[in-house]
């Protein structure tokens, strides 16, 4: 069993610890207003502790539209319910916003009793830029791919409508090509000189479509 000295050494380490840790610490009482804030705290808010000790910290620093949400964190940890890895955005002094990972604990007395909440973050600011960065960046890289593989699909459907075109522009001259020919080798004997060079033109006319055509 701890004498008195040694627990009022404990708690100086405890308090000197909470002061020192490289994490933002708060505390709030059974009403919602801070009564723990420590050096880290004031470092990434901008406030400092006297600024805010008795003061309602959802209110103080909780960006609008995530306050009921955080208030429903710290209520929850007021019932003993706690909270790990809470992510939201809070406002510093300067009115900068950052992002925080919040740990919710209940803080009890000597005796079990409930007498408020401790919360221990981790500002993630910068995680979360790179992490939104990255997300976005896979979007468009998506996107493109996805652009990408449409537009291939439409060039083969072009393509298969140049050749079904072509095929059929090519198909007309090349009969009639073969159907002049077929007359002059067929008739060629009974066909008048000016009949057959008539035909024969015919067949030259074709020939330079088509080469216009390819």
């Amino acid at each position: 069993v701890l004498n008195k000295q040694e627990i009022i050494n404990t708690a100086k380490e405890l308090r000197l610890f909470i002061e020192t840790a490289n994490a933002p610490i708060f505390g709030i009482d059974t009403d919602g207003n801070v009564n723990e804030w420590n050096k880290t705290a004031e470092k990434i808010t901008g406030f400092k502790k006297q600024e805010v000790l008795g003061s309602n910290m959802v209110e103080v620093i909780i960006t609008e539209d995530y306050q009921n949400a955080v208030q429903r964190v710290l209520d929850n940890a007021l019932k003993g319910k706690e909270t790990s890895n809470y992510k939201f955005p809070l406002f510093t002094k300067s009115n900068k916003k950052v992002i925080v990972l919040l740990n919710a604990s209940t803080r009890r007395d000597a005796f079990g009793n409930i007498v408020g909440v401790i919360g221990v973050g981790q500002d993630i600011s910068e995680l979360d830029a790179y992490k939104n960065n990255l997300e976005n960046t896979v979007k468009k890289r998506t996107l493109e791919l996805e652009n990408g593989l449409e537009r291939e699909k439409e060039l083969g459907q072009l393509k298969s409508r140049f050749v079904s075109m072509a095929s059929h522009e090519f198909r007309t001259p090349l009969a009639s090509i073969q159907a002049t020919t077929d007359v002059i080798l067929t008739y060629g004997k009974k066909l008048s000189q000016q009949d057959i060079d008539k035909r024969l033109i015919k067949i030259i006319q074709e020939v330079n479509d088509m080469t216009a055509l390819l």
